[in-house]
Order: structure tokens, then sequence, then C-alpha cells
């Protein structure tokens, strides 16, 4: 099983040997076993530990569990404990796995981002992606949904696809895998248990081969949604274009097709809108600033385009600032350089404000609505940033990347759009601050 579990990462370029590798480990036989493998391949990897509270003080059984192997191993251990079930109760949803699921791979996405690993890891296996797509059609699913577990989508990866539990039960006992059973799993009131413990051993029943036909099944699905997928790009290529990381869609194209919803669903599901939003989404394209979520992306309607674009996590940054290099977490690197003023200088690259009056440290922070600073244009007058940016017709989308600079209280610069015009070089200037945000 070694051998098969290296040659699909590398038949498949899940990643590269050198890439940094963030495991999901819940201390059970699947994860525990994935761990296992990655410790005999060398693989560079970290162990992250989602708590959900549950099983009356089991889950802490199962953290500290997997706490005390990495610990043992000298492996990278993080951790965090959420109330599941009280989330679930304050509104946050019906179904608890679905919950579970929402919050656990948001914090494993914070986690990878922070501490810098490429990837994150599940233990998912082929008897895992069985359970799934026949789940998918006992809810109604469309084509995109029936084919069952990716094994890469964005930095999730799922190195164990090819392999099934009897697999993982064998090489558990012939490699003495220590693991914590969850008792959840014998219980029918999840559905997939259910589908589990009752429905898979009837189809078994029924055709010994299931498991490889429904497999191949599964791959002719996915080979027709691609094929489906190409046509609906090609269909729209000329109304969709990129700037850094928002997908950009002309909203007359979805007009003249309002009428065609399955056409748009193609396009759209891909960002992980099923049909009930993108109805809704249809109905809402006269309405400027309307957002959409789906489990992974968030859709603006603006004024002549729909703007898509990853889900993310606000960033409440309020930090100093001085000369040199600025690392700010969640954002990037903020540059700011003291140049001596002279006749020949290129003020086209960067924002250029006026060292003479600056004192440091400077203060960046995100824009606040009632900020007011004094554009150029309105010679030393004020005006609020709200309405800066209506006039500079900035999509949501665009407000949410603007920071605001301050020096002694007082906004000098808009980034990355504009300094404030009592900062601005005069013919006395000595030396200049060129600032530049990379993200």
């Amino acid at each position: 099983m070694y051998y098969k579990f290296l040659n699909y990462i590398e038949h498949n370029q899940l990643f590269l040997p050198d890439r940094k590798i963030l495991l999901a480990v819940s201390g059970g036989r699947d994860s525990m076993v994935m761990m296992d493998l990655f410790i005999k391949a060398g693989f560079k990897f970290g162990v992250a530990h989602f708590n959900h509270s549950t099983r009356s003080g089991e889950s802490d059984l199962d953290e500290s569990f997997v706490r005390d192997f990495c610990k043992k191993n000298n492996i990278v251990f993080y951790s965090t404990k959420m109330d599941i079930e009280a989330l679930r109760n304050r509104g946050e949803g019906n179904n608890f796995q679905d919950v579970a699921r929402k919050y656990r791979y948001q914090w494993l996405e914070e986690i990878r981002k922070e501490e810098g690993f490429d990837y994150i890891a599940t233990a998912h296996h082929k008897d895992d992606n069985i359970e799934t797509f026949l789940y998918k059609i006992s809810r109604g699913s469309g084509l995109s949904g029936l084919k069952g577990i990716n094994m890469k989508i964005g930095k999730i990866i799922r190195p164990l696809l090819n392999i099934s539990r009897d697999e993982i039960d064998v090489y558990t006992r012939e490699n003495k895998i220590e693991f914590r059973e969850d008792s959840s799993n014998n219980s029918d009131k999840y559905s997939r248990n259910f589908i589990r413990h009752h429905i898979i051993p009837q189809f078994r029943k029924l055709n010994q081969n299931f498991d490889s036909r429904i497999s191949v099944t599964m791959q002719n699905l996915q080979s027709a949604g691609n094929a489906l997928n190409f046509l609906i790009d090609d269909f729209f290529k000329n109304h969709i274009s990129y700037d850094n990381e928002v997908v950009i869609v002309q909203k007359d194209i979805l007009v003249k097709n309002i009428d065609n919803k399955h056409v748009i669903y193609y396009l759209l599901s891909k960002y992980d809108f099923n049909i009930s939003q993108v109805e809704d989404i249809l109905k809402a394209l006269d309405n400027t600033g309307a957002l959409f979520f789906s489990e992974n992306y968030e859709l603006l309607i603006d004024r002549n385009e729909i703007l898509i674009r990853e889900k993310r996590n606000d960033v409440n940054v309020e930090t100093g600032i001085i000369p040199g290099s600025n690392e700010i977490k969640g954002i990037g690197v903020l540059k700011i350089e003291k140049i001596a003023m002279h006749k020949d200088l290129d003020l086209k690259n960067g924002l250029y404000l006026n060292a003479d009056d600056l004192v440091f440290p400077l203060k960046l922070r995100k824009w606040q609505p009632g900020d007011k600073f004094k554009p150029f244009g309105l010679k030393g007058k004020s005006k609020k940033l709200k309405d800066f940016f209506t006039d500079k017709k900035l999509s949501r989308f665009e407000k949410d990347n603007v920071f605001v600079l301050l020096n002694k209280d007082e906004i000098c610069a808009v980034i990355p759009l504009e300094i404030s015009y009592d900062y601005k070089i005069a013919d006395n200037t000595k030396e200049v601050i060129r600032i530049e945000l990379v993200p």
C-alpha cells in the first residue's frame, strides 16, 4: 500500500516532495495511517487537530492522543476546540456535520496560510468517495456533484483516495498503527453512516464488483463534466476576465441567457454555487452591491459585472510602520523607501509623500466608516472616504483592499489609491517617501 500511496501522489502530481503539507488528523484509523505513510515517505509535514467538543469528552481524549503522538515523534502540532453543537443551536445550520466541516476547513486554511504550509491533506479514501456519491444521489445532486470527492481542489489534497477501507484495515494491523475509535461512526443517525452500514452492503450483494464499477461511473461522470465545462467556458470566454484573484463576468451575457439558467449554473457551479443560489443571483442582477456566498466563494453584483473571489477572512490590522519592508500578516509587505528629492525622480510607480512632514513610526489600518482625508482636486478640503470611493466607482471587493496610513493620527495616504493633499511634494521638498503595498 505504501508504494500505491506514493505512485498516486506522483502520477496525479498532488504535490512535489519538497512541499510542506498540513495533515488534518482526527486520531482515527484513516488519518493515523495517512500520518504513518507521510512519516515513512519522509515528507515535510505538520499536524492539525480540530476538536469538535463532542461525545461527552471523548473528543478531548482524541486531541490528547494526537498531541502525545506528535510530541513523541517531534511533529509540529496545532489544535483548536470549538463547540459545534452550540453554533448549530445558535442558527449556524441544521446539519451538525455541515457546520463542523465549514469551521474545520476554515481553521485549517488559516493555519496553512499563517504557518506557511503549501497544502492541506485529508484522509478521505475510496470508500468515502463511494459514500459521498450515493449521498449526493439521495439529495438530488446535479452532474457537478456526482463526480465524487476531488483528489485536489485549491489547496486541499486527498492522497488516500485510491485506497480502500479494507486496505487501510490490513495496513493498520500489519504496521500496528494505534488510533482512536470514534463511537459516532456506529450511529445510523448520520446519513453517511446509514449508507455505509446498510446501502453499500446491499449493492455489493447485487454486484460483487460494485466498488470498481461505481468508480468507473464516477470517472465517466467526471469526464462528461469536464467536457461540458469546456463547452461552457468556450461559450463565455469573451465575457470573462481576471483581475488578480477576482473573476469578472460581464452582466449582459447573463441577462441574454437568463431564460437558460442551467447554462449559467454550469458557469457558476465551479465556484460551488447551487442551482437555487443561481436562481437568486439572476433575480438580483439589478441589485448592485448584492452579495452571495457559496462554501468557498463570494459573488458580488456590481454595476455592469459580477465579481467572484475566494472567501477571505477580514484582516483587522493596526501596526506601526517604519522605513524598509514591513511584513503585515494576512496582507503582504508594505515597502517604505526614503529617497532624496531630485528633478528626474520618476513618480509613476507607487505613492510618493513629502517625507519632511512625516514622523515615524506611521500607523497602518483598514479604512473605517467616517474616515476623511484631503484628496487632490479639492485643494485642501476634506472628503469622506466613503464618498471618495463612490467617485472612484470602487466595488465592495476593491474597498476591502483599501488601507489608510496615518501620520500622528492624520490620514496621509489611502493605499493603494492616493496620498493626502497635505503631504504632496513641494518645490522645497528635500526627501520623499515611496510607498508600495505588495500583496
